[in-house]
C-alpha cells in the first residue's frame, strides 16, 4: 500500500495536503542553481557568466566598435585589416547573445517562482 511522499525533515510520511508547516526555502541552492544555468549560457567564453545586463551592454559596445575599427582600418591599411575587427565583431555578438540567453534564463525562473509561490504560500516568510 503506498503511503506518498516521505519527507526529509521528520522522516516521516507527509501529513498535509498543499503545503507543509516545516518547510523552508534553501536560498542558497536556490541561488547555485540559477547561477550554474545563467554560467552554461551562450559559448561560455564570452562575457560575464551571471550579469546579463552587463553582457548585453558590452555586446552593443564591443560590435560598435569593431564597426567603427573596421571602417577606419580599411581605409587606411586595406582589407587584410579587417581580420582583427571581424574577430571583434563576433565576440561582440558573442557577448550580446549570451546576455539575452541568460536573461530569458533569468526571467524564466522569477516567473516559475512566482508561480510556486502563488500556488503554495509559505508561511515562514
Amino acid at each position: 500500500m503506498k503511503k506518498g511522499i516521505v519527507c526529509s525533515l521528520t522522516m516521516e510520511h507527509a501529513d498535509f495536503e498543499n503545503k507543509c508547516e516545516n518547510f523552508e526555502k534553501d536560498r542558497e541552492a536556490e541561488l547555485a542553481e540559477m547561477a550554474r544555468k545563467m554560467a552554461f549560457t551562450g559559448d561560455h567564453k564570452s562575457g560575464d557568466s551571471l550579469n546579463y545586463e552587463k553582457n548585453k551592454d558590452q555586446g552593443v559596445l564591443i560590435i560598435f566598435a569593431s564597426v567603427i575599427l573596421s571602417v577606419v582600418l580599411l581605409a587606411f591599411l586595406g582589407l587584410i585589416s579587417l581580420t582583427i575587427s571581424v574577430g571583434l565583431l563576433w565576440y561582440g555578438i558573442s557577448t550580446y547573445r549570451r546576455g539575452v540567453e541568460q536573461e530569458k534564463v533569468f526571467k524564466h525562473i522569477q516567473e516559475t517562482k512566482l508561480e510556486k509561490e502563488q500556488q503554495y504560500p509559505s508561511t515562514n516568510e
